[in-house]
């Protein structure tokens, strides 16, 4: 659906000739230029380009619109790889009890009751989510009424802000269809982004309740080429991708508000900030703990079967020598690939981006 808006209203934008100027490349760079404060880029000694923002020179709006294209599809694996869990974990006999007397596969699936239920509860519902999404979007679209963009003009200009907004490709005095897709296509990404954080919460909590009853171990065989975890893969690439992506929309919606009007991105921020550090650490940090102790019990199981068996049986001790040496070459991170730490990494250069961007704009 957004891709389809994303489409039309480009149409739109050619339609009425705001889809491109001349010299864009250089006026792309001369806005980045000045929103880094990058005097050292070639095009700074150039003469300024027009106070015009065509489509295809908007390139912030455009990590909005790509976010708003990919957040549903994210969401989509999210789930998938949620619904697969504890039947993979379990048909690969990777789930032990963390404590005698407790059954720990019995705990987590308890555990995924009460999360679906949750789900059935919350999750199914589309009118918090809608009415979150409807109202972030209409603060931030009337607080783009006036000016935008006021970072990227030339120092010392002060009506730029004003005069790129006149001449913006999605001013609705000019272009109302464009205005009103480019409302829909945000609306829809901040929908699937509430959506996301209302399931991908509660599953970190899950995670963190079950913690002191289940064991996650690993598939010793590595059947899949992720040790079993291969549900686990898709759920946290899904989520690593969305905080990269919805860091970097955040960081587009502050170049495009002026400093005053950032009070409207507090709710959309401040989920965001709030769940980041339980989506990057809550999991990573209960699998890698759970996967060490998990070694160490197969390490201490092997090396129980070894002192037993006696010093001139060469072949038994050999195997065994074998397997302890495979166990402890093991990963404690079963998902560690490296484009998954690349996920993991973004999300950081992200918020440093972030950060760094509200430091030059503000001193």
């Amino acid at each position: 659906m957004a891709a389809i808006e994303v489409i039309a209203f480009g149409a739109a934008a050619y339609l009425v000739g705001d889809l491109t100027m001349a010299n864009l490349p250089i006026a792309v760079c001369q806005d980045l230029a000045n929103l880094l404060n990058a005097t050292q880029l070639p095009c700074s000694t150039l003469s300024p380009e027009p106070a015009t923002m065509p489509l295809l020179r908007d390139v912030f709006s455009g990590i909005l619109l790509l976010s708003a294209v990919l957040t549903p599809y994210l969401v989509y694996k999210q789930w998938t790889g949620f619904d697969g869990l504890v039947p993979t974990l379990e048909s690969r006999h990777i789930i032990e009890s963390k404590q005698t007397g407790i059954d720990g596969l019995k705990s987590l699936k308890d555990e995924v009751e009460r999360i679906n239920t949750y789900f059935q509860k919350h999750g199914s519902s589309s009118l918090t989510p809608a009415f979150v999404a409807a109202l972030a979007m209409a603060a931030l679209m009337s607080g783009e009424r006036t000016e935008i963009y006021r970072f990227l003009g030339p120092s010392g200009v002060e009506p730029w802000s004003a005069e790129i907004f006149a001449h913006w490709w999605a001013n609705p005095q000019n272009n109302s269809l464009a205005w009103l897709l480019y409302f829909m296509v945000g609306f829809i990404a901040v929908y699937y982004v509430v959506r996301m954080n209302l399931v991908g919460g509660r599953v970190v909590l899950g995670i963190w309740r079950v913690r002191k009853d289940v064991l996650f171990g690993l598939d010793l065989d590595n059947l899949d080429g992720n040790y079993g975890w291969k549900p686990v893969m898709r759920m946290l690439t899904a989520t690593y991708s969305a905080l990269l992506l919805h860091g970097l929309g955040l960081l587009s919606l502050m170049v495009l508000l002026s400093i005053p009007k950032w009070f409207l991105l507090v709710p959309l921020l401040g989920q965001w900030l709030l769940v980041l550090p339980f989506y990057l650490f809550v999991p990573i940090y209960v699998v890698v703990r759970d996967v060490t102790e998990y070694k160490r019990r197969r390490e201490a199981e092997i090396v129980a079967l070894l002192s037993a068996v006696p010093v001139n049986d060469h072949v038994q001790r050999a195997a065994l020598s074998q397997r302890l040496e495979a166990i402890r070459k093991l990963p404690v991170a079963p998902f560690k690939k490296w484009w998954t730490l690349r996920k993991v990494l973004g999300g950081f250069i992200a918020i440093g981006l972030t950060l760094y961007t509200a430091f030059q704009l503000i001193w």
